[in-house]
């Protein structure tokens, strides 16, 4: 029982962190966010760490993931690295 009520403790604590991070996010200036986003690597839109190229294959026929920054230069390359 302890445990339940452990985990749906860390649960909401990661939530509002979660809720948190995402109003700073927000509330950055659009050079800012495209600059955070470089820098760490995610997409701006999504959040995503990681894309799947439909073309690039693995052996069990599943799209291989790459890193976000590969597609993230494309979109957004009047920010610079």
């Amino acid at each position: 029982m302890y445990g339940v009520f452990l985990c749906a403790k860390v649960l909401k604590v990661k939530q509002e962190l979660y809720d948190k991070l995402y109003e700073a996010y927000g509330s950055l200036e659009y050079t800012e966010k495209i600059m955070l986003t470089q820098h760490l690597g995610f997409c701006p839109e999504c959040f995503s760490t990681h894309y799947a190229d439909r073309n690039d294959l693995d052996k069990n026929g599943k799209p291989k993931k790459k890193p976000r920054c590969q597609i993230t230069v494309k979109c957004y390359p009047s920010a610079g690295l």
